[in-house]
């Protein structure tokens, strides 16, 4: 059933989003990793919100939007890919719990 979706997804995507496309066919795992979480914890009715999500949104905007316009793909992925490491590492350098067992 997961398979028969992803390939629909991708079918989907292959002319609007080619690169999209392109990363799920390449990065199924990584992309669905949520589904590794185990059912016991009740953690992927947490993870279906897009709480955390919509956070990181509004910090990545927040601090792009003095910048403007970007040169290039490239420094916009270094800058972005940058922020979210510095917000990954915030997190687990609290002791909140974000998903409770």
């Amino acid at each position: 059933m997961a398979e028969s979706l992803l390939k629909r997804t991708i079918d989907k995507y292959k002319d609007k989003s080619s690169e999209l496309a392109q990363w799920l066919e390449s990065e199924p795992p990584e992309g669905f990793s949520m589904f590794s979480v185990a059912e016991s914890l009740n953690a992927r009715r947490k993870l279906r919100t897009t709480n955390m999500v919509e956070f990181q949104n509004k910090e990545l905007k927040k601090r792009t939007r003095c910048i403007r316009v970007f040169p290039n793909r490239e420094s916009l992925l270094r800058i972005a890919s940058a922020l979210l490491i510095e917000l990954d590492e915030t997190w687990l350098a609290e002791d909140k719990v974000y998903i409770a067992g």
